[in-house]
């Protein structure tokens, strides 16, 4: 089962307040429950960055997810990203080991325990002056991956704030 995610909304509520916050998985599974009964439940298989739309992936039985979550691993990712800049080449990939720091955020180091090695193709579907639309492949990522190699190779999503994007890159 599939839903689309709006840019702004959180994938899955946080620890604190998980119940009550608005979040995508939340109005999924009233959405759900609504249309199958009040025992019909929904476990998540993806997320999104708040910032990011797209398409959500949900199970609706615990062996399905186990199911699902065991090829994950082996799915493709494709992701489109509007950024900032234009990559000097029509096509590449990006490879460097990622680290997450205690706020959440991803940046490239030298290989440690701490590090995962991240694999980002990326492919111009289109450029303007200011602004690209890439096709992206995730080929081995972790959260927030594909955000820190653009960012790190000046090309950052636009709007994304936290990977040094510009708030209104279309002005």
């Amino acid at each position: 089962l599939a839903f689309v995610k709006p840019s702004g909304l959180l994938s899955v509520g946080t620890l604190k307040n998980k119940k009550n916050e608005k979040n995508f998985l939340n109005f999924a599974q009233r959405q759900f429950k609504e249309e199958n009964g009040p025992d019909a439940d929904l476990f998540i298989i993806n997320r999104l960055d708040r910032l990011a739309s797209g398409i959500v992936l949900f199970a609706k039985s615990p062996d399905a997810e186990v199911a699902i979550r065991r090829s994950w691993d082996d799915s493709k990712k494709r992701y489109s990203a509007l950024v900032e800049g234009t990559p000097k080449n029509e096509k590449g990939e990006i490879q460097s080991e990622l680290k997450q720091n205690r706020i959440g955020r991803v940046y490239s180091v030298p290989k440690s325990n701490y590090s995962k090695l991240c694999i980002t193709n990326y492919r111009i579907l289109h450029k303007s002056e200011k602004l690209s639309l890439l096709k992206i492949e995730a080929v081995a990522e972790r959260k927030n991956s594909i955000r820190a190699h653009l960012s790190e190779n000046g090309w950052p999503i636009a709007g994304d704030k936290d990977y040094k994007g510009s708030p209104s890159p279309i002005h």
